[in-house]
């Protein structure tokens, strides 16, 4: 096995370029995986751009991606050389109080990825063997590298608790709010709504289960939530995109013991809900 690979690495603030650079060699509870496939996330931008506060450089980004195990550290037990697998873009102990929780993603010492690992934008990835995991034979590399988005779609939905008959409102027809959208149509929501200012992602929004969409830049959006409820207003809203905006919806929109999900946070806005 060859020593090196092209790796795509960030050395700076908009500094970003294809190298040459060591394949890394994976610890005793590791795995290096050779990369088949990976997709782009929205963070991925911000930490090209500088404004993640935990990025440091240089780096190498992809955290959503899948391909096959190529070797592990003695400690690794469930997957082999050969597998095919996709992985999350953070690892945890399994040991502290959010991990025993079933809450991983609140793991005290959270390790992730491009911030303690470099990633997969590269032809080989290093990773904690306890974020991998074995995909089907007859699924894609492709599909398996939006299995981490996915999963947060997914998530949205499970936390908002959604019963049939409900009226849900997704904020953002972004990658995660249209997987978010797929998820909770199989809640069998009375009113499944999805808000943008794109018709085209609308338009996909509707193909994947959406009932209803308002485009807020022509539409006065309270009014059109009062027209498709019947002014029952919004049971559940899951905030994957937007600014100050859809906060105050909200407040105006959101019915008593509602559920408001934050899968997503503003951009430079100034939020009194701050988090």
């Amino acid at each position: 096995m060859k020593k090196t690979m092209k790796a795509l690495v960030i050395k700076g603030i908009r500094d970003i370029s294809l190298n040459e650079v060591p394949i890394p060699e994976p610890k005793i509870d590791e795995a290096l995986i050779k990369v088949e496939a990976a997709s782009i996330c929205h963070t991925d931008f911000v930490v090209i751009e500088g404004e993640h506060n935990m990025a440091k450089y240089p780096c190498i980004p992809g955290h959503e991606f899948s391909g096959v195990v190529k070797k592990t550290g003695d400690a690794v037990w469930h997957i082999k050389p050969g597998d095919r697998i996709t992985a999350l873009a953070y690892s945890y102990c399994g040991v502290c109080k959010a991990c025993r929780r079933g809450m991983q993603s609140g793991c005290e010492i959270g390790i992730a990825i491009p911030f303690h690992y470099d990633g997969a934008f590269a032809q080989y990835v290093k990773v904690p063997a306890i974020s991998v995991y074995k995909i089907p034979e007859d699924m894609s590399f492709e599909d398996a590298a939006i299995v981490e988005p996915a999963a947060n779609g997914l998530s949205a939905v499970d936390r908002a608790q959604i019963f049939p008959g409900d009226n849900v409102l997704v904020a953002g027809p972004g990658p995660i709010g249209l997987l978010a959208t797929q998820f909770a149509a199989l809640k069998n929501p009375n009113k499944l709504i999805v808000s943008g200012t794109r018709d085209e992602r609308l338009n996909v929004a509707k193909k994947l289960g959406a009932t209803n969409t308002i485009n807020i830049r022509n539409e006065n959006t309270e009014k059109k939530i009062d027209e498709i409820t019947g002014g029952r207003g919004i049971d559940a809203m899951l905030y994957c995109g937007g600014g100050q905006e859809v906060w105050d919806l909200a407040e105006k929109k959101l019915n008593c013991f509602g559920r408001f999900i934050i899968e997503a946070l503003p951009s430079k806005v100034e939020s009194k809900f701050a988090v």
